[in-house]
């Protein structure tokens, strides 16, 4: 799961002079980008390789291989994957057919949602949606206003992000930048109307490709005489589908409503798919009922919350698997229509436009009615319960105190460690927001964890008795744990006096959980020297004299 910004170009329809120019252009725009960018750098530190993010976005600089590369920004702090842009480097993958122009596709790889099919992402990365995804965005409009045919720009980027980034440019670059193809629908037609005679192909293809809404769509289609072949589209595109019942004819039927202005679309687009089955003999594929359809519709009109929708499965092997089941079954839930319909409305429709009658339709309203009582009943007695048995049981085993031993010193720390795990929770609470922490995420901090320190490593780290081996120690923890700062945070490290701390740090290198909620709340006091004395509050005067420092 993510948020990419793909920039598809065919890199052997631009000349490799062409394409040296364009990375200067980017380079030139990104230096003067409203929002500090971020890149990963290698740096060695006491012989260590130690990675770290800083603002030198350049890499191999003056060599073959050089290249710009962007992970994340100053303004989220936050990070999603390397977006890089090479100078000269051009991978054997990108080597490419010279088509005339980017969006033409052989026939046999039209299809819904093929949008790189004569060209490579030169990215192959995804932002989150965080701030740098405008610098990733602007690169990629860069790219296509230079070279149209060459380039297009496409992912989750939406219009207004795109008209905002055209804008900005247009005040900074020393070219004209143009809305990306896939929001300009007259000139996208245009296009592929050059590319393709076939007008089913173009439709495809033009769906494919455009970014704008299903409505916007539709209508654009409509006004261009080309309702029935986007309806056999349509049509064609449902066939593949053995279950009316999903997402994704959820959307067909979207598009079809907004075609038409009316339910009315939907079940021409249901007639029109059986009489395309009936013209091919597909033996494989029963008819749809208007019953099935309206079944569906009627689903469709329930909001389904959240809290009120169960894992099939909601056994996990520890509170973070059996949470993240629960979580992500919610977000694979049914999903609603993007249409307002009452059930009056939907039984007029189906009453004049099918040969289904009243009765026939309250029929299926009272089963469906009865079979969705029958079902929450059988969820709260059953999967409800479950769930948060198996949740208390995990919780309480998790959060039991461990045994004191002799090895008094390494107990001692795994007790401050557990006082450092209640003060994350505390920052957890009162920083959620700036975190981007959901109640999902606050649950698994609450829940415990297991595996909290490395006790060995601790015996060997904590009889520090110099900065300088401390600080070696480390940076090679650090390179261990695979634990990135910001260089501005070494820099606090290393100038740090107080030999309280570093010991501290030790511990948060130290603690081990692969949840991403935990590793956000690492960084963040990691990236704060104002939090590091008041972590753990057994950390003073009195209780240093138990530590061998």
């Amino acid at each position: 799961m993510g948020l990419y910004v793909f920039s598809i170009t065919n890199r052997s329809a631009i000349h490799p002079e062409s394409w040296s120019m364009i990375y200067d252009k980017v380079h030139y725009m990104l230096q003067s980008f409203p929002i500090r960018l971020i890149s990963l750098n290698k740096k060695m530190k006491y012989g260590v390789p130690v990675y770290m993010y800083d603002n030198d976005l350049i890499h191999n600089q003056g060599k073959e291989e050089e290249f710009i590369d962007i992970i994340g920004d100053s303004i989220s702090c936050q990070l999603g994957e390397n977006y890089r842009l090479y100078k000269v480097k051009v991978n054997k993958k990108f080597e490419q057919k010279e088509y005339k122009d980017i969006l033409f596709v052989e026939k046999d790889s039209i299809s819904n949602g093929n949008i790189s099919a004569s060209g490579h992402d030169i990215f192959e990365a995804k932002s989150q949606g965080y701030p740098f995804h405008f610098a990733a965005l602007a690169i990629g409009i860069i790219i296509e206003s230079l070279y149209p045919k060459a380039s297009y720009v496409h992912g989750d980027i939406t219009y207004d992000q795109a008209r905002m980034m055209v804008a900005w440019l247009n005040k900074r670059i020393h070219f004209p930048a143009f809305m990306p193809v896939c929001f300009d629908m007259e000139k996208l037609w245009e296009r592929l109307s050059l590319l393709y005679e076939d007008r089913m192909q173009r439709i495809e293809r033009f769906e494919a490709i455009c970014k704008l809404s299903v409505y916007e769509i539709a209508n654009f289609l409509k006004n261009k005489n080309e309702q029935e072949n986007y309806l056999e589209n349509l049509a064609n595109n449902l066939l593949r589908y053995s279950n009316i019942d999903c997402i994704g004819v959820s959307n067909l039927f979207n598009q079809a409503f907004y075609l038409y202005d009316d339910l009315l679309g939907i079940i021409k687009l249901i007639d029109k798919a059986n009489d395309i089955s009936k013209r091919q003999e597909n033996q494989n594929r029963k008819k749809t009922s208007y019953e099935e359809v309206f079944l569906v519709l009627l689903k469709k009109m329930e909001t389904i919350k959240k809290k009120d929708i169960f894992p099939n499965n909601p056994m996990g092997n520890n509170i973070e698997s059996t949470i993240n089941s629960t979580f992500f079954e919610c977000l694979a839930g049914p999903s609603r229509l993007e249409l307002n319909y009452s059930l009056d409305d939907l039984k007029k429709a189906f009453l004049n436009n099918t040969c289904l009658s009243e009765e026939s339709l309250d029929k299926v309203i009272r089963e469906y009615n009865e079979q969705k009582s029958q079902k929450e009943d059988s969820q709260k007695s059953s999967n409800q319960n479950e769930i948060f048995q198996r949740l208390a049981k995990l919780i309480e085993s998790n959060i039991a105190k461990k045994e004191i031993t002799e090895d008094f010193d390494v107990e001692r720390i795994l007790d401050d460690v557990e006082q450092i795990e209640a003060k994350l929770l505390k920052i957890a609470q009162d920083q959620a927001i700036k975190l981007d922490l959901s109640p999902h995420h606050l649950e698994m901090l609450k829940s415990g964890y297991q595996s909290i320190a490395d006790r060995q490593l601790l015996e060997i780290l904590f009889p520090w008795k110099e900065k300088a081996k401390a600080i070696e120690g480390l940076y090679n923890l650090a390179s261990k744990k695979k634990i990135v700062l910001f260089d501005t945070m070494w820099e606090y490290i290393e100038a740090e006096e107080d030999m309280k701390c570093l010991p501290l740090i030790s511990i948060l290198f130290s603690i081990e959980d692969n949840s991403m909620a935990y590793y956000k709340m690492k960084i963040y006091i990691l990236s704060h020297p104002e939090l590091w004395k008041s972590l753990a509050p057994s950390w003073n005067k009195e209780n240093m004299k138990n530590y061998p420092i």
